[in-house]
């Protein structure tokens, strides 16, 4: 709920998408007021006191959670759509170059965020939930480490 929130949602919008009724919203919110990550205001209107683009602690037991279902579910999809996309590329780099990539993808990050907060303010109508997965790392296709392997093997001495 408190993401819900955090992208600008209205108590009558949480209500509508949790199907929960307004005494239960009601007790959330308060909860949530309690720990610090909303400012309940008049009207059990409510502000976030976190940002909309949520990053967790790298070595949490949330993230590890979170990691889990988003590897299970997140990439299922054939990303045909028009709203879709997924791009996977595979090329030998050098350090510096991987320190480049690095900055940028952070910087694309930092942007998904940024556009977050901009379209806060929207009403749910005009939004859609949108996530993104950026990844890198060192890393050879298993199919062709097996490869690698046997090239090893085969290579005169």
């Amino acid at each position: 709920m408190n993401e819900l929130i955090a992208n600008g949602r209205s108590r009558r919008d949480i209500i509508a998408e949790l199907g929960a009724d307004e005494t239960q919203v009601r007790r959330w919110m308060v909860k949530l007021h309690s720990l610090g990550l909303i400012e309940l205001q008049t009207k059990l209107r409510a502000r976030a006191r976190t940002s909309s683009s949520i990053a967790w602690r790298k070595d949490g037991p949330v993230r590890r959670l979170y990691e889990r279902q988003v590897r299970e579910e997140f990439l299922q999809s054939v990303f045909a759509d028009p709203k879709e996309a997924l791009h996977f590329r595979s090329a030998e780099l050098s350090d510096a170059s991987c320190r480049v990539l690095l900055r940028k993808l952070e910087r694309l990050a930092t942007e998904f965020r940024d556009l977050a907060e901009l379209d806060r303010s929207l009403p749910a109508g005009d939004k859609r939930s949108m996530a993104v997965l950026l990844a890198a790392r060192p890393w050879v296709f298993s199919m062709f480490e097996g490869l690698r392997s046997r090239q090893v093997e085969a290579s005169p001495r």
